[in-house]
């Protein structure tokens, strides 16, 4: 009827003014929702970028610094290619077996013991002349002391190298050797010897050890005890000082020949692999543990990165909820229109059905109720 049309146009104008008033108020904060969602996705698009390059950048350095394609890590690479090379030279001589060779810390420390304990021996042959700077007699004698222990590491060493095997020196030229540096040096010890012999004879002459110091040098006493070589060698305190000397001489060379591998190649060369591969374990460990570093360093500052970007999230957020709120709001507001005017005609047309003498129309109610749904939401 005429008067549903009446009231239903009114209240379709009104929600046509209203929904206008919203649809505008409602773009105003979806286009300010887009600029702040542009903004914000810009904002973290580029933090993130600075981020990641300077991610890959300090990534290279790592890898120019120590990674398996810097010069550093190629070079120690080529390096072990070459030891491998030697290393199987030397396997195709001595085969399988493994270094006979001891530890050579321990090694070090028996000859520093050797050296310490040539001291007091050649001490004596020093002591009464250099009586007024007795310093000097202990370094002279420290000092032949690490004489004798170096030729007998020498001895020790070319003895243990020397032979007929694969890889070892020729011992017809090597041994020749040995001998003529173990002469020399018994002949050193026997001219300390000599001269501690002759500083007792004087002594037991003289009786005044100022008295002999002041008729004898060193050179007097050599010159003395060359002639009397044969008196050297059988006077009890001279040959103990003698053999004391060459018992610690070919101590050392025991233990030299003991701590040395009949290889005069192969223990440097396995030291040799070890050091690349320990320089090679290091690099690896060490572009490891900086790759990790890295890794943990950015992604923290991605975190950071939210966190610092929270507030204009949270913005963005409640910006798109507030518009999510105000549709909300507006559909449960049409709705109630709907029914206030469904209300209001229901009454008329219960009214007017009670008045009637004739039967209601057909649109009474349902139809009543589609007709209102349709005019609003056109």
């Amino acid at each position: 009827g005429s008067y549903e049309h009446e009231i239903v146009n009114k209240g379709r104008s009104g929600v046509q003014s209203y929904n206008t008033e919203f649809d505008s108020e409602q773009q105003t904060k979806e286009s300010a929702l887009e600029t702040k969602e542009t903004a914000l996705a810009n904002k973290r698009a580029n933090e993130r970028s600075q981020i990641t390059i300077a991610q890959s950048t300090e990534t290279t350095q790592l890898n120019q610094e120590c990674g398996t394609g810097s010069p550093g890590y190629t070079a120690v690479k080529s390096d072990e290619n070459s030891v491998q090379v030697l290393l199987n030279k030397v396997r195709l001589d001595v085969g399988d077996r493994p270094l006979q060779a001891k530890s050579a810390l321990l090694y070090l420390v028996m000859l520093g013991v050797l050296a310490v304990v040539e001291i007091p021996i050649n001490q004596q042959a020093f002591a009464f002349f250099f009586d007024h700077i007795p310093a000097f007699a202990y370094l002279l004698a420290f000092g032949i002391g690490l004489f004798f222990i170096y030729m007998a590491h020498v001895n020790g060493l070319s003895l243990r190298q020397s032979g007929s095997d694969p890889g070892q020196k020729d011992p017809n030229k090597h041994y020749w050797v040995i001998v003529a540096t173990t002469v020399f040096v018994l002949i050193v010890m026997f001219f300390l010897a000599m001269i501690r012999y002759k500083f007792i004879e004087f002594i037991e002459a003289e009786g005044d050890i100022d008295a002999v110091l002041e008729k004898i040098g060193l050179i007097e006493v050599v010159s003395e005890g060359a002639g009397d070589w044969l008196k050297v060698i059988t006077n009890d305190s001279s040959i103990a000082f003698f053999l004391m000397n060459v018992a610690v001489f070919v101590v050392g060379g025991f233990v030299s020949y003991h701590r040395h591998d009949p290889h005069p190649d192969y223990e440097k060369v396995l030291n040799d692999k070890n050091n690349i591969e320990s320089k090679l374990r290091d690099l690896e460990k060490k572009h490891n543990e900086g790759s990790l570093a890295i890794k943990r360093k950015y992604e923290q500052q991605l975190e950071g990165l939210e966190a610092k970007l929270h507030q204009d999230q949270q913005n963005v957020d409640n910006l798109r909820s507030e518009i999510q709120q105000a549709a909300t709001t507006r559909d449960n507001e049409l709705e109630t229109v709907k029914n206030v005017l469904f209300s209001e005609l229901n009454a008329y047309q219960d009214s007017n059905s009670s008045s009637r003498t004739t039967p209601a129309p057909s649109y009474f109610g349902t139809q009543t109720r589609q007709m209102i749904a349709e005019a609003l939401t056109a």
